[in-house]
C-alpha cells in the first residue's frame, strides 16, 4: 500500500472512529415508533481489489448498501483486509453523524485457492451482533460454510433477536448445500437457543444448478417450518438469463410475524439508479434482494395512540338549506348532530360506525336516496368507489386488523352551503 492510500485510509477510520465515539457517548434513543427494518443480501461478483478501487462501481456499491440497516455481502475475494475497513469508513462519511455502519466479516473461506468471504455490513443503532461464527462444516458440506450471526434486534416488533445465515454455494453442488442449509439451520436454531432466523444469499437455486425433481429431497424447500420467500420464478440475475438464484428462507413464529408481506422482492438498481447495461454488469451479474421486518413501538405509543386512514369527498354544489337534515333527523337510523362554532356557524354533522364496511355503505346509500341535498348520488359512488378501490389502504401500517371499525361522516356548513363526507377506517400506527 502506497503513503497516499496510507494517509487516506488513515483519514477515513479516524473520522469513522470520531462518529463512533460520538455514537457510544450518546444514551440509546427510544423512537415512540420505529420504521422497519430493511435486510437485503448481494452478491457482488469477484469484490476484489480491482473493484474495491473503481470508484464509479464502489460509488454505486456504497449506494446499494446505504438502502438497507443490514445487508449480507458474498463473494468478497480481496486477500487486503484494509481495503475493507476502508470501504466501512468510506461508507461512514456519507452518513448522518448518528448512523454508523459496522462489519461482521468471516475468515476466507473454499477449499484449495478459491477462496472468499462474506461480511454483515449492518447499522449499530439498528442492531448489535451477539454472537458470530462460520458453521463449523466437518462433513464437508459446502465450498463455504456459511457465515451465522445472531443478531440483538431493539428496533423490530416482537423480536428482539434473530439469527442470520448467509450461503454462497457452489453452482455445481447447488442441490445439496441448499439441502444441508437446513442442517446449518438446526445447529445455530440449537446453539443460540433461538429458532427465529432468515437465511439468505445467492443458493443458485434456480435453472439448471437444480432439477425439478431434486426439490422433492432438499429440506430446506420439504420442511415445514421453512418459508421461502424468493419464489422460484423470480430473476435475480442482471444478465439475460432469468434465474432465481439468490433466496430469501426464513423459520421460527416471530420471525414469520415479523416480515412485513409483500416486501420481500428485487432490488433492481439498474432501473432505479439508470444505469447502463455495462455499467450494471461492472457491479455485478446479480441483483439484490431485500424484505422488511416490522418496527416497534414504545409502551406509551401501544397504549394511548390509535390510527385511522380517512378520505373526503366534497361536493361544491350549494345546499338551500342545511338544517332541514337536522330537523329531519328522527327519520334515519343514525346519528345526526347540530353543532355551533363562536362565529355562529351552524354544522350538521352526521354519524355511522360499524365493523362492517357494507353497513356503512347502505347507510351513506339510504341517506343519498332520502337526501339527495346533501349526500348527492356523484358523491356516493364516488365514495363507494374510493371504499372498493384501495382508498381506505394504509402503506404504512403492516398488521391487517381481524375485525377494523368503519366509520363514516357526512358534515354541512350553514355558513358556505357545502357539505363534505369522510369515511375512515381504523387501522394500526405500524
Amino acid at each position: 500500500m502506497g503513503r497516499n492510500q496510507q494517509f487516506t485510509l488513515f483519514v477515513l477510520l479516524v473520522t469513522s472512529l470520531y462518529k463512533s465515539t460520538i455514537s457510544l457517548n450518546l444514551p440509546l434513543k427510544e423512537n415512540p415508533v420505529e420504521p422497519p427494518l430493511k435486510i437485503a443480501a448481494f452478491n457482488v461478483q469477484n469484490l476484489g481489489d480491482k473493484k474495491l478501487a473503481s470508484t464509479e462501481e464502489m460509488e454505486i456499491i456504497k449506494r446499494i448498501i446505504l438502502r438497507y440497516d443490514v445487508i449480507c455481502i458474498q463473494e468478497i475475494v480481496t486477500k487486503d483486509q484494509e481495503r475493507l475497513q476502508e470501504m466501512i469508513a468510506s461508507l461512514n462519511l456519507k452518513t448522518p453523524n448518528d448512523v454508523i455502519y459496522r462489519m461482521a466479516l468471516s475468515e476466507r473461506l473454499g477449499r484449495e485457492t478459491a477462496k472468499e468471504q462474506y461480511a454483515y455490513i449492518y447499522r449499530d443503532d439498528k442492531l448489535s451482533v451477539l454472537d458470530e461464527q462460520t458453521f463449523p462444516d466437518g462433513s464437508d458440506l459446502f465450498m463455504r460454510p456459511p457465515y451465522i450471526v445472531h443478531f440483538s434486534s431493539p428496533t423490530t416488533r416482537d423480536l428482539s433477536s434473530f439469527v442470520a445465515i448467509c450461503s454462497h454455494t457452489q453452482p455445481s453442488s447447488a442441490a445439496n448445500e441448499t439441502h444441508a442449509l437446513a442442517t446449518v439451520y438446526d445447529y445455530a436454531h440449537i446453539h443460540y437457543e433461538n429458532p427465529d432466523a432468515i437465511i439468505m444469499g445467492d443458493f443458485n437455486a434456480g435453472c439448471s444448478n437444480i432439477r425439478v425433481g431434486d426439490w422433492n429431497w432438499i429440506e430446506l424447500w420439504t420442511r415445514e417450518e421453512f418459508k421461502w420467500l424468493i419464489g422460484h420464478h423470480i430473476d435475480t440475475t442482471t444478465y439475460v438469463s432469468s434465474c432465481p438464484y439468490d433466496r430469501f428462507v426464513i423459520a421460527g413464529s416471530k420471525m414469520g410475524s415479523a416480515v412485513i408481506p409483500g416486501s420481500p422482492k428485487v432490488f433492481d438498481f439498474q432501473e432505479e439508479y439508470r444505469l447502463t447495461d455495462d455499467q450494471t454488469k461492472d457491479v455485478s451479474d446479480h441483483l439484490p434482494i431485500e424484505l422488511q421486518m416490522r418496527g416497534k413501538m414504545s409502551e406509551v405509543a401501544e397504549q394511548y395512540l390509535k390510527s385511522k386512514t380517512c378520505f373526503t369527498i366534497e361536493d361544491g354544489r350549494h345546499v338551500s338549506n342545511v338544517l332541514i337534515l337536522y330537523e329531519e333527523r328522527d327519520t334515519l337510523p343514525i346519528l345526526v348532530k347540530l353543532l355551533t362554532d363562536t362565529n355562529n356557524v351552524m354544522y350538521v354533522k352526521v354519524y355511522s360506525k360499524s365493523s362492517n364496511i357494507n353497513n356503512i355503505i347502505n347507510n351513506l346509500n339510504l341517506l343519498s336516496t332520502t337526501f339527495q341535498d346533501f349526500v348527492s348520488k356523484e358523491t356516493f359512488e364516488a365514495v363507494k368507489y374510493k371504499v372498493l378501490h384501495g382508498g381506505l389502504d394504509d402503506a404504512s401500517s403492516f398488521v391487517i386488523l381481524e375485525e377494523p371499525v368503519y366509520m363514516f361522516q357526512v358534515e354541512c356548513n350553514s355558513y358556505t352551503s357545502i357539505c363534505a363526507t369522510t369515511v375512515c377506517k381504523e387501522t394500526n400506527v405500524n
